[in-house]
């Protein structure tokens, strides 16, 4: 029993752990783990988090991105 439950927790602190970074030819790189989080890039606004990335016209989109997917 305390072999299956210490293998449990790590499963879940490992589970937290992961990152997920996604890297583009031009030399980008996104952190998609964490929580939602607007962005400003060179070439514009991003919305990141929760393993999305999503670009977006503006700040005023990527506020509103946001608020629809935390409902």
């Amino acid at each position: 029993m305390f072999v299956e439950n210490s293998i449990h927790l790590h499963h879940n602190q490992l589970k937290q752990i992961t990152m997920s970074i996604l890297k583009f030819t031009d030399g980008e790189e996104f952190n998609t783990s964490g929580p939602l989080r607007k962005e400003l890039r060179y070439d514009g606004w991003y919305v990141l988090g929760e393993g999305k990335l999503i670009p977006v016209r503006d700040e005023k989109e990527a506020d509103k991105i946001i608020q629809e997917l935390k409902k």
